[in-house]
């Protein structure tokens, strides 16, 4: 494997409430949960003694169906990282920006500088119903791009046309990376020929706030049951036969049963 993403969900809730998610309605956010502190050391550890170099040569996604902000230690979990792979790891973070208030900007602003990373911020606008004040929302998304400005690796998506400036309110001037919003694998009927091609699969790992192993990061009403960290190391589950199922499900070396989830998947590798 040449490659290795990896997707930690360190908490379970979310407080966009965005009409294009199905998280809202999700067990997720109806019985939130933190993952236990020594959950996420155990994941960090395994990743940087079994899969240090497919790791620097991929990254660490500190989100998963959620919003990472709303862990009081995901910076800590951040810098649990870092050290772990002395620095040389790229960590992804996104967020909707409804939490990131001057504090946190700070925060984060200190922990990212001079280390590979990226941040998405989603658009509150793009993303249809969302709670909380947009009006703060929008200043709070404007204020962190400007202070990091020529300091961290910040992009905005939304449905614009990618370097068309939104013109007017507190994000005037601010160019937006185009993103189009799927269906998270919510069609009703199957919509997806297999084999495909997908290497949420092959080249990814996601663990939730469980410790449940994922397929992706779309299966919100858990449609595929897989081990639990605690039971099975990750060397052992990405050896394990369900992971290898999925393979040959996704590869076409097997035939997939009706209810596979990713035949209801319009969007491939996320």
């Amino acid at each position: 494997m040449e490659y290795l993403n990896v997707q930690i969900q360190t908490q379970s809730d979310c407080n966009g409430g965005c009409a294009v998610c199905p998280h809202w309605k999700s067990d997720y956010h109806k019985n939130p949960v933190e993952m236990e502190t020594i959950t996420a050391a155990k994941v960090i550890r395994q990743l940087a003694m079994s899969y240090p170099n497919q790791i620097k040569r991929g990254k660490i996604c500190v989100y998963l169906m959620n919003e990472p902000l709303m862990d009081k230690g995901i910076v800590a979990l951040i810098e649990t990282a870092y050290a772990w792979f002395e620095d040389d790891v790229h960590i992804e973070l996104s967020t909707n920006a409804i939490l990131l208030d001057y504090d946190m900007a700070s925060k984060l602003i200190e922990v990212f500088a001079r280390r590979r990373h990226s941040i998405w911020i989603s658009h509150p606008y793009e993303c249809g119903i969302m709670r909380g004040d947009r009006r703060n929302n929008c200043e709070n998304i404007a204020s962190f791009v400007r202070r990091s400005r020529d300091i961290l690796n910040v992009t905005i998506r939304s449905g614009f046309h990618k370097g068309t400036p939104i013109s007017g309110g507190s994000l005037g001037g601010l160019e937006f990376s185009p993103f189009y919003f799927h269906n998270r694998a919510e069609s009703k009927t199957s919509c997806q020929s297999l084999p495909v091609k997908c290497d949420r699969v092959t080249n990814w790992l996601h663990i939730d706030a469980h410790g449940d192993y994922k397929i992706c990061c779309m299966d919100y009403h858990n449609k595929v049951k897989l081990p639990n960290i605690k039971d099975m190391s990750i060397p052992e589950y990405m050896e394990s036969k369900e992971r290898k199922q999925l393979i040959a499900w996704m590869s076409g070396t097997e035939s997939a049963p009706d209810d596979f989830i990713c035949r209801y998947c319009t969007s491939p590798g996320g």
